[in-house]
Order: structure tokens, then C-alpha cells, then sequence
């Protein structure tokens, strides 16, 4: 059951929402155990995001996880999440935050896991 919300200082078009998109979601891999199958993802663009208090190209995502995994594993999306803005959308690396939450009770479907 993960979920990412993802939020960008810049215009995303709708041409490169869904690659986008796409690549974000299959990104999730990363984690052992969690699948596109289950990814709800959010993306925000053109927010009003400021960094170290300036108007620069920046994102920031939250990924929540039911359950847990390795640092590794959240280094290894960290790195992949910041390729991906890096080459479509031209965000450098070092202007990107992702912060991780680890969730012990998720519900869907009137069902809690």
C-alpha cells in the first residue's frame, strides 16, 4: 500500500505528466515488496516551494509504506526519485527532499491491513 505525493516548483505539462508518472510509479520497486499495483501517487506541480529561502527549481516527496523497510532500499528510491526529476524536469538532485513514513495501520475497501 504505498504512496507517494509528489510536489514540484516547476510546470509539469501534460504531455510529461505521464511519463512521468509512469516512471515514477515504477520507481516503487525499489522497496522490496511493494508493486505498482497498489501505488497511489499524487503530483503537484508549479507549487510554491522555496529552498534554503529561494525561488529554484525544487521537489519534494512523501512516500508512506505500510509496514517497513531498509535503509538501503530508501536509498536506493532516494537516488531513483532524484534521477527521474533530475532528467525530466530538469531538478537537480541536491534541490530534492524525500521524507519517508512508515505506517502500521492501513485500511482500503472497508478492510484494515
Amino acid at each position: 500500500m504505498p504512496y507517494i505525493d509528489a510536489k514540484f516548483s516547476v510546470k509539469v505539462d501534460e504531455k510529461q505528466l505521464e511519463g512521468l508518472a509512469k516512471v515514477i510509479t515504477n520507481s516503487i520497486t525499489a522497496i522490496p515488496g511493494k508493486s505498482t499495483q497498489s501505488l497511489m501517487l499524487n503530483i503537484e506541480d508549479e507549487c510554491k516551494l522555496f529552498f534554503r529561502g529561494e525561488n529554484v527549481p525544487c521537489a519534494i516527496f512523501e512516500v508512506k509504506l505500510f509496514g517497513s523497510s531498509t535503509k538501503e532500499a530508501y536509498r536506493t528510491l532516494t537516488a531513483k526519485l532524484c534521477e527521474i526529476v533530475q532528467s525530466e524536469l530538469g531538478i537537480e538532485g541536491k534541490n530534492v527532499y524525500v521524507k519517508f513514513d512508515e505506517v502500521a495501520n492501513w485500511g482500503k475497501d472497508s478492510f484494515m491491513f
